[in-house]
């Protein structure tokens, strides 16, 4: 009965240190995720400051070209955004 007994006390303690062993490589799992998210969400950062920034400059541009234009298109866009609020009431 002693060994029987043994036998059980020693595969418990392996199902405990594989339980152990795969806690660890869940957590190094994560963390490998985790690094690989933050890098690509710092990539797509860096791209949407990097087109926000080209579409500013371009936007500048365009109304130092023709400043007349420009204003034409704000007040167009100021009258719309206007009307679709009145409507709301």
């Amino acid at each position: 009965m002693a060994v029987a007994e043994n036998g059980v006390e020693t595969h418990a303690q392996d199902v405990r240190e594989d339980v152990k062993a795969l806690s660890r490589d869940v957590k190094k799992l994560a963390e490998a995720v985790g690094a690989q998210a933050r890098e690509k969400a710092e990539d797509f950062a860096e791209e949407v400051q990097s087109h926000t920034t080209e579409a500013y400059r371009s936007l500048r541009k365009a109304v130092k070209e023709k400043p007349g234009v420009a204003l034409g298109i704000a007040a167009g866009a100021g009258m719309i955004v206007g009307l679709i609020l009145a409507g709301r009431r």
